[in-house]
């Protein structure tokens, strides 16, 4: 018999996804949850959503924990879409190669919407995020907490996350609706 060598290209993987999860909450958001073997050699996760597995937008990113090699991740989609959704894991390694999840489908069929305001307190401009399942044109109102309109805006809404940035410069400090 004679030995030949071998010659590959192939390096092994900085990051092993171990369990990945989609779930619904009582609240009609999504927790992905995951479990994963990480070396030195790998960097991180982004969390991927699809509403039909061409498009995909990262919705948030997770640094590999550098203190264990296996470890439990988890991230909270707090403004799903409505109908399917898909949700996949984009693994990085520090080479910036990558490789994708598999994909996990959840399925909503009336979402609750969620209102964010943010920064609170506000100091000179406010963002106001919150999700829409149609195209139409709507209003945000800001009141005093007496009712008073204090601000009047049209807003045009899109399918998914929406976000409004407005300025508060005329308002006085205090509590607003």
């Amino acid at each position: 018999t004679e030995d030949y060598p071998v010659i590959s290209q192939a390096n092994p993987l900085a990051i092993k996804l171990l369990d990945f999860n989609a779930t619904l909450t009582r609240d009609k958001n999504v927790l992905l949850s995951w479990k994963a073997y990480a070396d030195n050699e790998a960097s991180g996760f982004e969390v991927e959503r699809s509403n039909d597995q061409n498009n995909w937008e990262k919705i948030g990113s997770i640094n590999v924990n550098t203190s264990a090699f296996t470890a439990d991740y988890n991230l909270l989609d707090q403004q799903p879409l409505q109908g399917k959704s898909y949700y996949r894991l984009k693994m990085i390694e520090k080479s910036g190669s990558s490789r994708n999840s598999n994909t996990r489908l959840i399925q909503i069929d009336n979402l609750v919407t969620n209102l964010k305001v943010f920064p609170n307190p506000v100091k000179n401009d406010v963002t106001v995020s919150f999700n829409s399942v149609v195209n139409e044109s709507a209003t945000l109102y800001v009141r005093s907490l007496s009712g008073k309109v204090m601000i009047k805006r049209p807003v045009a809404l899109n399918p998914g996350d929406n976000r409004v940035l407005f300025t508060t410069n005329a308002l006085s400090n205090g509590m607003y609706i």
